[in-house]
């Protein structure tokens, strides 16, 4: 997440904006964090079910940032479930642009006005 933060800043030579969640070396290249990473990550039957609630209001926190931010894509990182979640709501909601990349949560970014795109590019 920290390394595609990086390059779309260079890429852009522009303000990019970050929201989401993340964490440490994403929060070092400038994103603030809606809620510690860690609280997404469960496993295990017997420590999901009890964990459904607070996962649940994360992932409604999260979609609604990301409507607040209004971006011009959202990157789904790592913790597949959520971001799937996520990325369904929006696309039920807006139909937001996104991208999945497989290796931490959502991250939305507003590139500059001039230079926006509807997809994301290959990276």
């Amino acid at each position: 997440g920290a390394r595609l933060m990086r390059a779309l800043r260079n890429q852009y030579k522009s303000p990019v904006h970050f929201e989401g969640v993340g964490g440490e070396a994403m929060e070092s290249e400038g994103l603030t964090s809606l809620f510690p990473m860690g609280e997404l990550t469960v496993a295990g039957f017997a420590e999901v079910v009890p964990s459904l609630p607070r996962l649940a209001v994360r992932l409604f926190q999260t979609v609604r940032a990301v409507e607040a931010a209004r971006p011009s894509v959202v990157v789904g990182i790592d913790s597949k479930g959520f971001n799937l979640r996520v990325l369904r709501a929006l696309a039920r909601r807006r139909g937001a642009p996104s991208a999945l990349h497989p290796p931490s949560a959502p991250i939305a970014v507003a590139l500059p006005l001039a230079e926006r795109s509807p997809a994301l590019v290959q990276y």
